[in-house]
């Protein structure tokens, strides 16, 4: 499952002012309205950290690839990150705990020429 697929490129991110979620989402996610929404849930729960890291499609992302593949053999998977969200300040080589994950999303980059 991608959820639990191991990360590369893992960045790890302290939202601490000056932290700008909506700049972040800018930069990253081309302003995406839901993606912001994600950063305001987190913002409201106190989130003191952000990893943002790549992962392999498993289970059921992949699955839905090769479904959408199918009826579009020009869909391309870019790419799939997983955003987390952490109670603590963490960092490269800190010991994560499970209990300070506040959640995650999986964030899929694709294009669909026929679409546009």
């Amino acid at each position: 499952m991608s959820h639990l697929a191991a990360g590369d490129n893992l960045e790890f991110v302290p939202l601490a002012r000056p932290f700008s979620s909506f700049q972040f989402v800018e930069d990253r996610f081309s302003g995406s309205a839901p993606i912001r929404k994600l950063f305001s849930i987190a913002r409201c729960r106190e989130t003191e950290t952000l990893i943002c890291e790549r992962v392999v499609a498993e289970a059921g992302v992949a699955e839905e690839n090769e479904d959408v593949r199918v009826l579009d053999p020009a869909f391309i998977a870019k790419q799939l990150v997983r955003l987390s969200f952490w109670k603590s300040s963490v960092g490269p080589g800190d010991s994560l705990q499970e209990a300070d994950c506040i959640g995650y999303a999986i964030l899929k980059l694709e294009e669909i020429p026929s679409i546009g």
